[in-house]
């Protein structure tokens, strides 16, 4: 099976967040007759596959679910369209390819896994947390979109939380505040608290960002609530704990719960899986180049885990396209990112 057929019926199997099942089975059904030792489910029910049997482990970290919303699948002028051709099937199916592809003389004193993480497009990261307390790796490649001549090297983090003011009902012409009111004034008040954080540069990357999830209000006649749902994208260094000393100060209001910490990562650009992939994308033909995202990814989580090692993520597609209605991947993009990243981990 050819690679853009194998994207195209992975693309097929609909597997958003926490129904991921049959995508998995297909996967590991359509690759059983490659050239890896062990293709399974693991005990997160991550699609795994490994092959060699060296000291020197190099972890492929790709993942399998999707956001929700179905796009009708569909091949046209060579372009795939459909949920998850480029957050990541794609990716993944590159990974799979570019192992299977090497020798088993290149294999060298290399073990290499290559996973389809679940549930990385929620709160949990399940996928990569389990495969992360049981693979300790020396490299890390993160099967994410960032374009063919690109190597992503850094992410930001989140910081979400959930604020609820629950007060007595008022009549509107009183002096009395209403919950709306006091969450506004909350709200405004993150806000400008994060406008006065001291960034290390001004670009987007560097400054975090408010973003409001949802606002939702409730009036019973007798009661008067509002829940505010919201993220903050956080960079690499951000105080958290100043910020929650912060939240905490000024949610008198009301009962505040912080859902999630996702520290933001960079990595570090002189390592030898950078040098190896900058070298073998200009032989390529390609002009690489370095990008800050500021959405978040597995690689955040391995930082939590692996801090030290070397670490970048790499795949085709456009991310801008990314959960968008009109997700897809030029095909031709396939065969070049096997043949980098084939020749990466021959590098090594």
């Amino acid at each position: 099976m050819t690679p853009e057929v194998f994207l195209e019926g992975l693309v097929r199997q609909a597997s958003p967040t926490y129904k991921e099942q049959s995508a998995v089975a297909w996967a590991i059904e359509q690759t059983r007759g490659m050239n890896f030792d062990e293709v399974k489910r693991d005990e997160a029910g991550s699609y795994v596959a490994v092959r060699g049997n060296g000291p020197r482990i190099v972890l492929l970290l790709g993942h399998i679910d999707t956001v929700p919303g179905e796009i009708p699948v569909r091949v046209e002028h060579g372009v795939l369209y459909g949920r998850g051709t480029v957050d990541a099937k794609g990716c993944l199916a590159s990974m799979i390819y570019a192992v299977d592809a090497l020798t088993q003389e290149e294999l060298g004193d290399k073990t290499y896994v290559v996973v389809g993480a679940v549930e990385e497009e929620c709160l949990t990261s399940k996928g990569a947390r389990h495969v992360l307390k049981t693979v300790k790796p020396d490299f890390l490649i993160n099967g994410e979109p960032s374009g063919l001549d690109r190597l992503t090297i850094g992410y930001k983090g989140g910081f979400r939380f959930r604020y609820v003011i629950e007060k007595e009902n008022t009549h509107f012409a009183s002096k009395e505040t209403r919950s709306a009111e006091d969450a506004l004034e909350f709200l405004v008040a993150v806000r400008q608290y994060l406008l006065e954080v001291p960034c290390e540069k001004e670009t987007d990357f560097f400054r975090p960002r408010l973003e409001m999830r949802s606002i939702n209000t409730d009036f019973t006649g007798l009661k008067d609530r509002v829940e505010v749902c919201a993220n903050v994208r956080i960079p690499p260094g951000f105080d958290h704990a100043d910020f929650e000393s912060f939240l905490k100060d000024r949610a008198q209001e009301g009962e505040l719960k912080i859902t999630e910490f996702l520290p933001g990562v960079i990595s570090e650009k002189n390592t030898s899986l950078v040098r190896a992939f900058l070298s073998v994308m200009r032989s390529e033909g390609l002009s690489p180049s370095f990008v800050y995202k500021t959405g978040s990814s597995d690689m955040n989580t391995t930082q939590e885990y692996f801090p030290h090692i070397p670490k970048l993520a790499y795949g085709p597609g456009d991310a801008s396209l990314d959960h968008t209605s009109n997700e897809h991947i030029d095909l031709a993009e396939l065969s070049v990112a096997i043949r980098v990243l084939s020749k990466v981990l021959k590098a090594l």
